[in-house]
């Protein structure tokens, strides 16, 4: 009797740690969409060192200030299989993930006149961030619903060159 239960109680943890992976990729992923204005615009080296004097013509000179962006999102917490796609004008933008660091993060670098779009949420998907960068003559404008650019949009800028 007491050898039946042991290979009974064997037979459950088995089917228990095989069924784990099964379910994990049944896990529901978390969906969201997220629409948030460029109400700011900032000027960035290329080491992504901020550039003050620049701001003002960042401001001036692009169509993309006070546009809104639109980001719809899927993320499995645990996957980590993650998609995100942006609208910013007439445009779409399928977004790569970046990695997960404290957050999720997408991205597109694109040769262009807007050469990079980004997105990132909390992983408690609370917060989210949305920004375009325009390359110029020597810097970055970056439009961005943040009011500062994060040390995570500067390093993610200044990792593509």
């Amino acid at each position: 009797m007491f050898q039946s239960r042991k290979i009974a109680l064997a037979a459950l943890i088995g089917a228990t740690l095989l069924a784990q992976p099964a379910l994990a990729a049944n896990a529901e992923p978390h969906v969201g969409k997220v629409t948030q204005t460029l109400s700011n615009a900032y000027a960035l080296a290329p080491n992504s060192s901020p550039l003050p004097e620049k701001d003002e013509f960042c401001k001036a000179n692009n169509g993309l200030l006070g546009q809104e962006m639109t980001t719809k999102y899927s993320v499995n917490t645990q996957t980590l299989i993650e998609t995100a796609v942006s609208k910013l004008g007439a445009k779409i933008y399928k977004l790569h993930p970046l990695g997960l660091a404290d957050q999720y993060a997408f991205g597109l670098y694109q040769n262009g006149p807007v050469w990079a779009v980004l997105f990132s949420t909390s992983t408690s998907f609370d917060q989210s961030t949305s920004s375009a960068a325009v390359k110029e003559d020597g810097f970055t404008c970056v439009y961005s619903s943040a009011p500062q650019p994060s040390e995570g949009l500067k390093q993610r800028l200044s990792s593509v060159k």
